[in-house]
């Protein structure tokens, strides 16, 4: 079995209810594995089809659109699997929802086989406090793009119970992990292998080797090993440890990381050590205000049966609130809670798949007693409480907020900057800001209003709207400024500024204010500069030399943001890595790096002109 390398000195390896929690309703079975096999052979065995159906396995696309197996995961409800952090990161950042794919249902990475799902990923979650360099807080969760469909070989497993979560109540009992990899003669296996391994306390594992566990673990962590070769190791990263209980298995763990081998062999897992686990028992409150409509035991579904209910042969079953309508809305289940959150007097919400998805947004207030059975699987019911709603600041913006879809254009900035960058960027209506990647400014196009953004999990995200933008005559404008590569002040009018740049070799763009022109230098285009409320104030930019197209390339010229990903290369070979990967719709090359982009817009227009000829850039297709 196999788990990912972090660093050297280690590797990262039926009855039902109605049950309405805050904004979220609990229905279906969970962790029952519903193919009979005979007894179950373990210490690294290879595993049956449909016996561990809640295994999920996580690829990555590189930039060569190879497809490449990395982790582990474990289905949580129909479209969000639960994995290590550390598996959904590159080079110390969360990797694009669009470069992880997910398969279901496998037990054969060789052969997909007829009972095999594969699913895109529409969002990535690691944890807030996830730390790469200690792997604390080592768990994430990807949602799917589509829903699974639930069979013998897919089935959900189920959370541990609240009421047991203290680590006592497993230490000494084994659980069982499953993955793909390397097994105990170094060799892959490509079945799906199984391994019990038995949970230790933690003075247990720190007395096996105080200096290195002593880094890692934590309340949150804990380590489970036999120490006699039967273990996870390179590739079981992100897989769950499981417990069977009466017929029910829950996940308790996630693979997180172990120590590696001395001399040669530092690519591998020492077999004779303990396995740091995630302790998914302490992030229960986090998955459940990210993860919507979580199975039931059945067990405790059985014990708690809605005075409505009567059983059917899936045990499939959701609500419904009547009445109350208030407005609705065309958009994906999971944000349906988030809409009714930031609307005001909505205080219930039921969605179904109506025209394709609609979220009945409802008023006055109701309990959990007034939802109602709904036999429409699709069909999902809450109550919104305590939720902030949008505050709106002057100029349009506001704090924990969204925008859904109507991407237009992406690039790195400040919260600060967003709203203008937006104002600036010719066809931005509005926009989102989060820190992901150091912050970056989500532009986005079409008419939106402020009722349309959502609340958002995220509190540190900013949204807007631009009721202003800046309109060129030329290459000026009025409203607008340049920040910082100041070159010289000099009083002048307005209408002087423009030529005294042009007459100043080292001027490339300008800003003209209060009786000052302020001549700057650098390469800047009309996007860069920044809406300002001051409508006197005027900015410009010196046409430069056009561009010397070669067909679809040139030389001294980049495009910034919608980055892809990034390869060491030849600039020579940069236009091909580019054609090579069919999301690929433009390029920069520069230093050895090339850097494949996507963005369905894309031109040579929009192609930055940069004073190093050595750059390159290039336009490789449109994609619809």
């Amino acid at each position: 079995m196999k788990l990912h390398q972090i660093a050297i000195a280690i590797l990262v390896l039926c009855n039902y209810e109605i049950k309405v929690h805050g904004h979220k309703i609990k229905s279906v079975t969970c962790g029952r594995r519903l193919l009979k096999h005979e007894a179950l052979i373990v210490d690294g065995s290879a595993s049956k089809e449909g016996f561990w159906p809640w295994h999920a396995s996580i690829l990555h696309i590189d930039v060569n659109v190879n497809i490449n197996y990395k982790c582990g995961g474990t289905l949580l409800n129909s479209n969000a699997i639960v994995t290590a952090a550390h598996c959904v990161h590159e080079n110390g950042q969360p990797i694009v929802p669009s470069r992880v794919l997910i398969q279901l249902g496998r037990n054969n990475l060789k052969v997909s086989g007829p009972n095999s799902q594969e699913f895109e990923a529409f969002k990535i979650i690691p944890h807030p406090n996830y730390n790469i360099s200690n792997l604390r807080n080592d768990i994430a969760i990807i949602s799917l793009a589509t829903k699974v469909t639930f069979n013998d070989y897919v089935q959900p497993i189920c959370l541990w119970s609240a009421n047991k979560i203290d680590l006592s109540e497993v230490v000494g009992k084994p659980g069982t992990v499953v993955g793909f990899g390397v097994t105990k003669t170094d060799k892959i296996a490509y079945t799906l292998q199984q391994a019990v391994m038995p949970v230790v306390s933690i003075a247990t594992c720190l007395g096996s080797d105080n200096a290195f566990y002593g880094q890692f673990l934590s309340d949150f962590a804990f380590c489970a090993g036999s120490r006699n070769g039967t273990t996870a190791c390179n590739g079981d990263s992100g897989g769950g440890i499981v417990f069977e209980d009466e017929g029910v298995y829950r996940i308790r763990g996630i693979v997180s990381l172990t120590q590696v081998r001395p001399g040669e062999r530092r690519d591998l897992c020492k077999v004779d050590e303990y396995v740091v686990f995630t302790d998914v028992a302490k992030y229960i409150d986090w998955i459940e205000e990210n993860v919507l409509t979580l199975p039931l035991p059945p067990t405790e579904v059985t014990a708690h049966t809605h005075k409505e209910s009567s059983n059917d042969d899936n045990g499939i079953n959701y609500c419904y609130f009547l009445g109350n309508d208030l407005t609705n809305a065309q958009i994906p289940r999971e944000y349906c809670s988030d809409r009714c959150a930031s609307t005001p007097s909505c205080t219930h919400f039921t969605w179904n798949a109506y025209n394709g998805g609609t979220c009945w947004m409802k008023k006055n207030r109701v309990t959990q007693s007034d939802a109602h059975v709904s036999h429409d699987n699709e069909s999902v019911c809450g109550i919104v409480e305590n939720v902030s709603r949008i505050t709106w600041l002057p100029n349009d913006w506001a704090v924990g907020c969204d925008f859904w879809k109507n991407s237009l254009y992406d690039v790195r900035s400040s919260g600060a900057e967003c709203s203008h960058r937006c104002g600036s960027t010719p066809g931005c209506t509005h926009y989102t800001w989060t820190d992901y990647n150091g912050g970056t400014c989500w532009m986005k196009q079409n008419a939106v209003s402020k009722s349309d953004a959502f609340v958002s999990k995220d509190k540190s995200a900013v949204c807007g709207v631009i009721s202003d933008k800046i309109t060129w005559n030329g290459n000026w404008a009025l409203g607008c400024d340049f920040h910082g590569n100041d070159l010289q002040s000099v009083l002048s009018t307005g209408e002087e500024c423009g030529g005294l740049c042009a007459a100043n070799p080292q001027c490339t763009h300008f800003t003209w204010n209060n009786g000052t022109c302020r001549m700057k230098q650098n390469v800047v285009s009309q996007s860069d500069a920044l809406v300002v409320r001051d409508k006197s104030r005027v900015c410009g930019v010196m046409i430069a030399e056009a561009l010397t197209w070669n067909g679809n390339w040139a030389l001294g010229c980049e495009f910034e943001g919608n980055d892809l990903g990034s390869v060491k290369s030849k600039g020579e070979e940069c236009g091909a890595i580019c054609a090579a990967n069919p999301q690929c719709t433009h390029f920069t090359w520069s230093y050895g790096t090339c850097r494949v982009k996507k963005y369905s817009g894309v031109t040579k227009e929009a192609a930055v002109k940069v004073n190093d000829m050595s750059v390159t850039c290039g336009v490789i297709r449109s994609i619809v």
